[in-house]
């Protein structure tokens, strides 16, 4: 038991670690009614927080690919329709040389 109470009871001791800042904030109110927890469940509730932001950053990298594919679609479809008015009638605009 004396190796417990070694620990000074600050707030730098509970935030130290590798959990999240919120989780560093909220421990830092419970940590001395937490001590008869076991400590998977601190555990636990940390890798549930990491596997949202794994979620999170896949679901923005799915989005940025879908708008890269949108852009180029854009960007071919210009392309022709620059294509299609200058070999085709000239009086449909005014055409500019690149």
């Amino acid at each position: 038991m004396d190796g417990v109470r070694e620990l000074p009871p600050t707030p730098v001791k509970a935030c130290s670690g590798t959990l999240a800042l919120s989780e560093c904030r909220w421990n830092t109110k419970l940590t001395w009614r937490l001590r008869g927890l076991p400590v998977y469940t601190v555990i636990v509730r940390f890798w549930q927080q990491q596997q949202q932001q794994q979620q999170q950053q896949q679901q923005q990298q799915q989005q940025q690919q879908q708008q890269q594919q949108q852009q180029q679609q854009h960007y071919i479809t210009l392309h022709y329709m620059l294509h299609s008015t200058r070999s085709g009638n000239p009086s449909q605009g005014p055409t500019r040389g690149s």
